[in-house]
This record gives structure tokens, sequence and C-alpha cells, in this order.
């Protein structure tokens, strides 16, 4: 990286960067990391690295390359939270990195800032980036691909591509939708009015080699994984086998509301009315088909959300229980890029400018303090609304060994079921059980859990007693007691 004037601006950004994941240090694994951080790296590391594929119990089907990349974090620093966290830190700086020489290259250098405080703040990456979380690096090597493609850089492309691809099965879909992408801006770029289907083929099989290393990798670990295990992606005893339920017409339609939801949810709402306002005001039909810059750069990124709303959203559509808001952040990223773009390059005027970016940082920013009520659930792993349940949490594990209760006593959801060590690695091998309401003798209850019934919310609320309650910032945990026992 060339040191120069304009990367000082970035300085407060990589500051912040430390300082977060240093506030965030001590905080236990949550949600989706449990299993795709914590699980897979205790195996690798008490297996010393000795298997490739995980134990079906805790194989997702992906390449467990995060998994890999934790436990060697501990074998060489420490198996402790704050290495975790840390082992985090480079894919952050390296996206504020990517984040602000794509935002040159969509507007310009002085605008790149306005990106950065956008993504930084949009509650989808803000709830990821607090965690150790294989989606940071996910979106890491998205960028760096884009940049890598914007900028003509074969190595990136290719490496982007690798690390992108061997992320997860959802990487490998990105990976694909980016090659496609790449494929539609050339086109966009170098064809005129007589261009047609034989021009695309062509620059596709130009583009071709660039991909071809990710593509052999996936293909080869998907196919090893299918010899050794006789599945791709789950398999009917697995505990997530259930999100893999194919819906009828009313779930369909059902996921398509729910789908929009996510899309406008924590404070998105406010950006996309302002990127909706922005197009009808500035954006005429015809010009679209202009081979201008700017229009190119346009059609470019619609181009992107499309291709990739186009290979992500159908598995989240036809199944029961894959409406993750973390699973929408290439588009989510890509429509924020949009948003960008258009505000600072199609709007001329900076006090409009600055109004239409205010509207949309302040939608993101309040996003984070969004909390729905208690019987409605939401996706906590997309909003630092979530940040006091750490605190709120180790107070009521505390409790619990001050007055000698047995955690095997204490029943509990998603995610907090299992060993303590997979949350905090203090090695302790007990931890609270899976929810039994007729053998439970307590249960450890928190609004962020969403696997908790409206009936069975109920039967707490009215029939077991309350033992304690801590609460802070519309975040609350609660231990109950069966009076049956």
């Amino acid at each position: 990286m060339n040191w120069s004037k304009n990367s000082w601006a970035l300085v407060p950004f990589w500051a912040y960067c430390c300082v977060l994941t240093w506030w965030v240090s001590d905080h236990i694994f949550f949600w989706d990391t449990v299993q795709l951080a914590s699980k897979h790296a205790h195996w690798y590391y008490e297996q010393n690295f000795q298997h490739l594929l995980l134990p079906e119990s805790i194989d997702s089907g992906h390449p467990p390359i995060f998994g890999m990349y934790l436990a060697s974090c501990w074998k060489i620093f420490g198996k402790s939270l704050i290495i975790s966290h840390f082992s985090i830190l480079p894919f952050l700086l390296g996206i504020v990195w990517l984040l602000h020489k794509i935002g040159s290259f969509y507007a310009n250098t002085s605008a790149a800032k306005y990106l950065l405080l956008l993504v930084l703040v949009d509650p989808f990456f803000a709830g990821q980036s607090v965690l150790v979380s294989p989606d940071i690096v996910l979106i890491f090597s998205f960028l760096w691909c884009i940049h890598s493609i914007l900028n003509r850089q074969t190595i990136g492309i290719i490496l982007g591509a690798i690390l992108l691809g061997t992320i997860s099965m959802r990487g490998m879909m990105v990976t694909f939708g980016l090659y496609l992408w790449w494929v539609f801006t050339v086109y966009f770029q170098t064809s005129s009015n007589q261009s047609n289907l034989k021009t695309i083929l062509s620059i596709a099989y130009q583009k071709l080699p660039y991909f071809l290393p990710a593509g052999i990798i996936a293909i080869l670990f998907l196919g090893y994984h299918y010899q050794e295990t006789g599945w791709i992606g789950y398999h009917p005893n697995s505990p997530w086998a259930g999100s893999f339920k194919q819906v009828g017409t009313s779930g369909f339609l059902k996921n398509i509301g729910l789908l929009a939801w996510r899309l406008l949810d924590f404070g998105r709402l406010f950006l996309l009315g302002v990127l909706i306002w922005v197009v009808l005001k500035k954006v005429k039909i015809h010009s679209l088909f202009s081979s201008k810059k700017d229009m190119v750069q346009l059609k470019s990124l619609l181009t992107l959300i499309i291709v990739l709303s186009f290979l992500l959203t159908p598995s989240l559509l036809l199944h029961e229980g894959l409406m993750s808001h973390r699973y929408l952040l290439p588009i989510t990223f890509g429509i924020t890029l949009l948003f960008y773009h258009l505000c600072f390059v199609f709007i001329t005027k900076k006090k409009i400018q600055k109004i239409l970016f205010s509207i949309a940082f302040l939608g993101l920013l309040t996003g984070n303090m969004w909390i729905y009520p208690k019987n409605i659930a939401q996706g906590w792993d997309a909003t630092l609304a979530h940040v006091p349940y750490y605190e709120l949490r180790e107070k009521m594990v505390q409790y619990i060994q001050q007055e000698g209760i047995p955690v095997d006593e204490i029943g509990t959801v998603f995610p907090n079921i299992g060993p303590l060590e997979i949350y905090d690695l203090k090695g302790q091998s007990t931890g609270f059980v899976k929810k039994d309401f007729s053998k439970n003798k307590y249960f450890f209850y928190s609004v962020i859990y969403n696997d908790v019934s409206d009936e069975e919310l109920a039967e707490l609320e009215n029939n077991w007693m309350l033992v304690k309650e801590f609460k802070a910032s519309g975040i609350s945990v609660i231990l109950y007691k069966n009076m049956k026992h």
C-alpha cells in the first residue's frame, strides 16, 4: 500500500476498529459464531488439525477454513476471547482500506469517507463486526475482489475469489456472482447497440481464468465432502435441518414479506427511501442506454445487486428458516454502494448531498437501537442493540454460581445451550441444557432468545417463579424456577 496524504484520512476509521475490538474483546461467542467459530475451532485445536472435515454433529457443510484460522490463532497466541476477537481485526482494517478505495472509484476520494461512515454504522455490518464472525472475512474478500476487478489486479482477483469461495458455500455463490458482474461490467464498457450474446460469451471466456482456481477448489472440496459424508449443505439429522424445510406457496409468499422486512430493517428503511427518491428524481430510463462513464457505473452497480439477489435469495425464499440478515450482507453492501454513487455523483449540490447522506446515516445509526416487543423475533446478530446482553448474562452466570444452582438443571435455548467453555473459553465443561419444561427445574430466559414461543413465554410468566432478573437498555435476562419441582 502506498502511503499518501489521503491515507491519513483512514486513521480515525482504523482507530475506531481497534477501539471497537478492544471494547468487545471479553464478549463471549454469540449467535451463529458459537457453531461457526468456537465449536469448529475447538475441534481443530483439540485434534491438532489431524482431520480436514468436522464431525457430523457440528459440520455445517462449509469449507472449514475459518475454524482452522481461529484454531491456528489459539495455537500461536493462546486460547482466549481477546485473541479470538483480535483475529478479526486485520479483516476490519482491510475492509476500511478497501471501502475507501472503492468509494474513491465510484465518486471521488474526498467523498469516500461518507461510504465508510455508512457502512460502519450499518447495523447489519456493525452487529457482525463485534463478533468473531466468518462473515467479516466474507465481506473482506468480497470487497477485495471488487477492488481488484475495478483496478484490474490479477493476483487480487484470484486470491480474493479463492478466499471468498473457501469461507462458506454462500461465499461460493457470491464468487460466481462477482464473475458474472465483471462480465456484464466489461460488456457495458465495450458494447454498443450492435452488441449481442456472442459478445457476452466472449467476455465470459476471457474472464473465466481469473475465477477458475476458486471454482476448482470449491468443486474439489464439495466433491470430497460428498464422498466422505454423502451430503452437501445439511443432512436430515443435523441440528439445523429444520431451517432447510421447504415451504409451500403460503410460506413462499410469507418469505417474500420477510425478505422485504429484512431489507428495510434496522434503519435501512431510510437509506432505501432516499435511494428511491434520488432514482426517481435524477435517473431517466432512456439514460440507462447511455455509454457515459457515470451511467456505465450505475448500470454496473445495479447489475451487482440484481445478480447477487438472483443467486442468494432463492434459497432464502424456498426454505423455512434461512431468512437471516447476515445472509443478505453482499446485497446490502451493493445497495449502500449504489446509494453512495447516486448521492455523490448524480446529486451535484453539496447541501443536498449532505442532507440525503444525513438522513441515511442517522437512519442506520439509530437502527442499532431498534428493539421490537418481546413477542417479535429479530436478528440480534445484525444490530449493536444486543451488546448489553453480554454483561447481563455474565451477571446471571455469577449469580447462579453464587447460589450453587447446578447449571445442568437450568434449561435454555439458542444461543445459550451447551458447555460454558464453548462460549467463554474458561474450561467449564458443564453448561445449560436444552429446553424441556417437563424436566427443567430452572429456565434461563433472555429477550434476545427467538426460540421461546409466545405460549412458552406465557407459561414462564404465569406459572413459573421469577428468581432473578438483570436488565439494561431494553435487554433483559431472567432466571425462572419451575414451581412443579
